[in-house]
């Protein structure tokens, strides 16, 4: 399997998370994933297996990949501050080792100014990377 998979990637609007050294020595063990996000994350508006958290797990194991979906909290009209509030606690039960961040549209839908999102976003970047 070629270990080719991502550090601290920002790719459009999803931002992964992960370790590529603990990824790389990993290969013959199970990747622990885990969607941090809102409406997208949990596919509002398509089937679940078309939830793009869904098909990523999905082309990375026909890309040789043993990963697995352990969680997904995200939840509708989540801002960044929902997220760190209701969604981390159940990141760290799961002990991610690769993760993925989604969010920010309700932030802005719910007139957080861009100030307050900065430090909401960065609080929850840090609390993410803190358990990876």
């Amino acid at each position: 399997m070629n270990c080719k998979i991502i550090g601290l990637v920002f790719f459009g609007s999803i931002l992964f998370l992960g370790l590529s050294q603990k990824l790389c020595a990993q290969e013959s063990s199970e990747i622990r994933y885990v969607a941090i996000g809102d409406s997208y994350s949990i596919g509002t508006g398509v089937s679940q297996e078309e939830a793009w958290p869904i098909l990523l797990t999905d082309n990375l194991r026909t890309d040789g990949h043993n990963i697995l979906l352990v969680a997904n909290p995200s939840r509708n009209g989540w801002t960044t501050l929902d997220a760190q509030q209701w969604e981390i606690p159940d990141y760290r039960k799961s002990a991610p080792t690769f993760a993925t961040l989604k969010l920010g549209v309700n932030d802005w839908l719910q007139n957080s100014t861009v100030e307050r999102f900065r430090a909401n976003f960065a609080d929850l970047l840090e609390d993410m990377l803190s358990e990876l």
